[in-house]
């Protein structure tokens, strides 16, 4: 029980992670690919931050829907009822407050979502712990995918930067000029840099790759070189 908690909790991680912190870092670049020369490129700079926001927060949200489900399995579905309906509240009152908050605004309400679902997840972890008896390994399960999360992030902060100050070219409108290009070679490398991070600080546990097709013949090549958990 102990060990499928913290793989479901893990994998969770190491997915929502390095989308949310990547989609943070890049979140301007990639609302210019997407809705760049179209109707709704006057709304980018508008939309941007809040998509910086809830990037960064969407391992938090992200946590909430396994954690429910691992209570759920124990027996327990009451409790993610009552966590979820006391965010609910959580939620409607932060709104209320930030959002009447004229230098805050539309983003009190990225504000309220995010304090609604740390409530949600921190209740959800601490009854999980005490129905099942076990403990969460939160060095291998939180902090390591963060770590390698936080560091894909500024990568692709760093490539995207470098590179659409030298790949000047094509019109704005076009999808394929150069800021764009650069939007797409960074999250390329980013890619790349989170898998080497997680290999170099053992951020991948062997129970975890056991579950993907063909896991074990992966699981057992980066055993045989000391290169998972």
């Amino acid at each position: 029980v102990s060990s499928t908690i913290n793989s479901v909790i893990r994998i969770c991680m190491l997915v929502a992670a390095p989308a949310g912190l990547g989609i943070a870092a890049l979140a301007k670049p990639i609302m210019t690919l997407l809705y760049g020369g179209t109707a709704a490129e006057n709304l980018i700079p508008i939309s941007s931050p809040i998509v910086a926001i809830y990037g960064a927060a969407t391992f938090v949200m992200a946590l909430s829907t396994p954690l429910t489900n691992v209570l759920q399995a124990m027996g327990r579905a009451d409790i993610p009822a009552k966590t979820v309906a006391i965010g609910a509240v959580i939620k409607v009152v932060c709104n209320f407050i930030f959002v009447g908050i004229p230098e805050l605004n539309i983003y009190g309400a990225t504000i309220g979502t995010i304090i609604c679902y740390t409530f949600i997840i921190f209740a959800n972890i601490y009854f999980t712990m005490k129905v099942s008896k076990c403990k969460i390994n939160f060095v291998s399960t939180i902090v390591k995918p963060m770590v390698c999360a936080g560091v894909c992030a500024l990568s692709a902060f760093a490539v995207h930067s470098i590179l659409s100050n030298i790949l000047k070219f094509g019109e704005a409108s076009s999808k394929l000029n150069g800021y764009n290009l650069s939007t797409l070679f960074a999250v390329g490398v980013a890619v790349v840099v989170y898998v080497v991070c997680l290999l170099i600080v053992k951020g991948i546990a062997y129970d975890d790759l056991v579950m993907l097709p063909k896991g074990k013949k992966i699981a057992k090549a980066l055993a045989k070189y000391g290169l998972i958990g």
